[in-house]
């Protein structure tokens, strides 16, 4: 799509979701496997009554503010802000829930009884629960968030689990029946790759009729090592023989896993654009391993690549969002929401960045009627410090 504005792209993208017309009876999409519960937390900078307090505006200040205590000792206050469903999968799910996509998932949201945060979940999709769910605290600024996490129900999750509950003949039927199965947040649950491994050895010799898409999402592997990353990102190039494989990221997440593969850097003739940039990373990362579709995603803008070429668009950045945890999980789901409706990648990016967009300014996901209004008047981003 060279040459085509980034409003008639947004354009399109609308007009493809307003015509898309999903049998409500089928199920689309099928999601797993981590579950949480957040707590949105802000740090106390000063209080001066019960109810009014100045909060650490940014990551670095409250660096700043650590480092002072070193050889000494202090004490933070931490305010919750809001108590909701968390993880990447749930979180995606909502999404496309919230536009029309029949979900089933498969996850960590409690064992017997699913936890209370996860009702909204409940109501919009076919549910799988495995184990009880683990938390997070998210401690939010200005200037990005710092996730605390407390993953001890994740750590048993394996392919043998699996096998136990939900059952081999459940997940059969759950890739069988769905256009686009998602296998989200590799880097918490460390039986994630031998997962993968037992659906490329169990799973898609029996799957007959069309390819799916296989949405997979890292989720910060910066905490695993090299090796542990290489042997995944092994089993998604085995995996895409079977499935049109889709490894969406962040910027750190696009510059850590072409480092672990040795994707060589390019030279530029002069400073590149976060678009190029992005875009650069996208192609060497899919080339290297032989997948359907590498996305690479900034806060500003969001890029892909496929055999067929790379594409960019800018988002509809905003500097002081409602609520940041989640926008990456929601634009991943607006993401896969345009592979279901048949959109190009540049389309498909453009319903990404505009569900993250409306999440973040909303705290929710939007319907489809609110995300076909707001691609067709997709706001400019604001410019980023």
């Amino acid at each position: 799509m060279a040459g085509v504005s980034r409003r008639d792209i947004a354009a399109a993208a609308a007009s493809a979701l307003s015509h898309w017309q999903p049998d409500p009876a089928v199920r689309q999409v099928a999601l797993g496997l981590d579950g949480f519960v957040d707590q949105i937390i802000s740090v106390v900078e000063k209080r001066y009554s019960p109810t009014e307090i100045d909060t650490v505006p940014t990551i670095a200040r409250l660096a700043e503010k650590m480092a002072h205590a070193i050889g000494h000792s202090a004490n933070y206050e931490l305010v919750i802000r809001k108590k909701k469903m968390g993880g990447n999968g749930p979180l995606m799910c909502m999404a496309l829930a919230a536009a029309g996509a029949k979900c089933a998932y498969v996850g960590a949201l409690g064992d017997p009884v699913v936890h209370e945060v996860f009702q909204p979940l409940v109501e919009r999709a076919e549910i799988f629960s495995l184990a009880d769910p683990a938390f997070t605290d998210a401690l939010e600024f200005t200037d990005g968030k710092l996730m605390l996490g407390k993953l001890q129900t994740l750590l048993g999750l394996s392919w043998e689990s699996l096998l136990q509950k939900p059952g081999l003949a459940v997940l059969v039927d759950l890739f069988q029946c769905s256009r686009l199965i998602g296998m989200v947040n590799w880097t918490m649950i460390p039986g994630m790759t031998s997962i993968w491994q037992g659906i490329a050895d169990q799973v898609l010799p029996d799957l007959t009729g069309p390819r799916r898409y296989f949405f997979v999402d890292l989720a910060d592997p910066e905490k695993r090592t090299t090796a542990d990353l290489q042997a995944a990102l092994a089993v998604l190039t085995r995996l895409q023989s079977g499935l049109d494989v889709v490894l969406g990221l962040n910027m750190k997440e696009a510059q850590q896993v072409a480092q672990c593969l040795g994707v060589p850097p390019i030279s530029y003739l002069v400073e590149p654009t976060l678009a190029q940039q992005s875009k650069d990373l996208a192609s060497g990362i899919r080339s290297k391993l032989g997948l359907h579709t590498v996305v690479v995603h900034p806060r500003q803008l969001a890029a892909a690549a496929t055999a067929a070429g790379a594409w960019s668009i800018d988002g509809p950045f905003v500097q002081n969002p409602m609520l940041s945890t989640g926008a990456g999980d929601n634009f991943n789901g607006g993401y896969a929401l345009g592979l279901l409706a048949g959109m190009s990648a540049a389309e498909a990016l453009a319903t990404g960045v505009a569900t993250s967009g409306f999440y973040v300014r909303n705290g929710r996901p939007p319907t489809r009627p609110e995300l076909v209004a707001f691609l067709n008047d997709l706001p400019e981003p604001a410019p980023s410090v």
